[in-house]
């Protein structure tokens, strides 16, 4: 469809953020984190939604999510992949359209962050952390193979972590090592060390 002039698509009292195509060109993905799209003006929780971009019909994805949709990205096969917030849990979820069921995925407790799924392949990468385990990147064969055991650093599984094992902070960390107020400096006019007061 050749457009001859601009067209105002969307006629609410929401603020529209993070607009992206779907991969047919028929539709405009958006959040909406303030405002409404349904009626007057209310603050919700975020919403997923799309617009035609022919017909300027508007639909709500996960209508029935009692939580907050996060993100979301669009799958090779047109599905929706979204995180999704409810209470002290962030999960993947994927609807194949706003009428069918917002469905989550199996996987760990705690939070899943930044999923990015490949272009043509089902693979899926995402950043994961919980209460005793600190963020890090892994990648699956599939948004529906993410509840298998943790792998070790070398393992050739379907489901791996894709960031080395490092020291990092975790939601169950409670205080951070503080640094010692004298410890063994060099003078810089000097190669040998001298044990003197340091600033931390």
């Amino acid at each position: 469809m050749l457009l001859r002039e601009l067209r105002r698509l969307t006629h609410n009292h929401a603020l529209e953020q993070d607009l992206t195509w779907t991969k047919d060109s028929r539709h405009i993905y958006f959040l909406v984190d303030y405002g409404s799209t349904e009626g007057p003006y209310q603050d919700n929780q975020r919403r997923l939604y799309w617009i035609d971009a022919d017909t300027g019909e508007g639909q709500r994805w996960a209508d029935e999510f009692e939580g907050a949709v996060i993100r979301y990205a669009e799958l090779p096969d047109g599905r929706a992949l979204a995180t999704g917030r409810l209470g002290t849990e962030v999960q993947l979820y994927t609807q194949e359209n706003p009428k069918s069921v917002f469905a989550k995925q199996p996987g760990w407790a705690g939070t899943y962050e930044m999923a990015s799924p490949a272009k043509s392949s089902q693979r899926l990468a995402f950043a994961y952390s919980s209460f005793d385990r600190p963020t890090e990147v892994y990648l699956g064969d599939a948004p529906d193979k993410l509840d298998q055991p943790a792998p070790s650093p070398r393992s050739t599984s379907s489901f791996q972590r894709a960031t080395s094992r490092v020291a990092k902070p975790t939601a169950g960390s409670r205080k951070m090592a503080r640094p010692s107020k004298a410890s063994s400096c060099t003078h810089p006019a000097s190669s040998k060390p001298r044990t003197r007061r340091c600033s931390p």
